[in-house]
């Protein structure tokens, strides 16, 4: 984002761009660091989603597995009666 944005919304630095990159792809996004151009906005996007699916997918594997460990702990029981 610094080579994209320049000094423009914040991007002063390397590790203010690094520092931006982590609070985006979290999901904190502080808003103290803004891009102001329509690349830097599409880029934004993209790595907003990435995050999002960084953390959303293995959320959803992980309560399948739940829920398939106990709709068959479930329907065990109900074949013993």
């Amino acid at each position: 984002m610094y080579f994209i944005e320049g000094k423009t919304g914040g991007f002063a630095s390397i590790p203010n761009s690094i520092y931006w990159t982590i609070t985006t792809l979290t999901a904190i996004g502080y808003g103290d660091i803004v891009p102001q151009t329509g690349i830097g906005r599409a880029v934004h996007s993209i790595i907003t989603l990435l995050g999002s699916s960084i953390i959303i997918v293995p959320i959803v594997i992980v309560i399948g597995e739940i829920y398939n460990s106990l709709y068959k702990a479930i329907s065990g029981r109900a074949e013993e009666k």
